[in-house]
Order: structure tokens, then sequence, then C-alpha cells
């Protein structure tokens, strides 16, 4: 279990950073600093395949422009698992 939550938190960051990179395409750039913590099985590393991905946005800000930015990225990652078809 350890395994699949370390290779869950890669590939969870390697979703964020293409994100991010979509986002600036767009011309949203990325507004403040910011942590994603995992919850639930990943953090208790007793995550399986087919464990859903629970998760929170700690940002650095209080501006609801940098608010928005943050529900639109979390809004994408969920998207991302989507496309994988398992929700």
């Amino acid at each position: 279990y350890q395994l699949i939550a370390q290779e869950m938190k890669r590939f969870i960051h390697k979703l964020t950073h293409d994100i991010i990179t979509q986002l600036e395409g767009w011309g949203h750039s990325l507004p403040c600093e910011f942590a994603i913590l995992g919850l639930g099985s990943l953090v208790r590393e007793e995550m399986t395949p087919y464990s859903d991905f629970e998760f929170a946005i700690l940002i650095d800000s209080h501006e609801p422009a940098d608010k928005d930015y943050f529900r639109l990225l979390s809004t994408l990652l969920y998207l991302r698992f989507i496309s994988l078809g398992e929700t």
C-alpha cells in the first residue's frame, strides 16, 4: 500500500503540474503559493488502485481571484480523474 500511495503522490504532482501549464497557456498565471494535501487513505498510506482521491488545497491568499484560480485548478484535476474512467 505504501508503494501505491507514493506512486499516486507522484502522479497527482504530475497532473497538477500539467494543469498549471495548461492554465498558463490560457493566460492564467499561478497567483500564490499553495499546497495540495492528501486526505483519507492516501495520507494513511493505505491507498489501493481503486481508492478515491480526497484532497484539499491550502493557499497563501484571501483574494477572491486567487480562490477562483484554485477552484478552476481543482475542477480540472477532477476532470482529469474522470477521464481515467474511474470516478
